[in-house]
């Protein structure tokens, strides 16, 4: 998809990363917590898919040294505003 983008011309593109979803009420609901307040497992998985987006975001930029592709990680960002963890 970034290689269609970017024949079409596209050079400052935004990547966003997912935002933890562990505490959502239907996974929540979904998978139960064991009386926990969010699903640890998928808050991780989570974590482990935004690290290796970076590093593609980053080998793009590499790739493409006339465009930018740029990072936006929802997950902190809602963390920094008081979501939970």
């Amino acid at each position: 998809m970034t290689d269609f983008i970017y024949r079409l011309g596209g050079r400052k593109i935004i990547v966003f990363g997912m935002a933890e979803m562990g505490c959502t009420p239907a996974l929540m609901y979904k998978f139960g917590t064991n009386g926990k307040p969010c699903l640890a497992s998928i808050n991780d998985a989570v974590r482990l898919f935004n690290d290796r987006l970076t590093s593609l975001v980053d080998e793009l930029n590499k790739k493409n040294s006339d465009a930018r592709f740029t990072f936006i990680n929802l997950a902190r960002i809602l963390s920094l505003l008081g979501g939970k963890q």
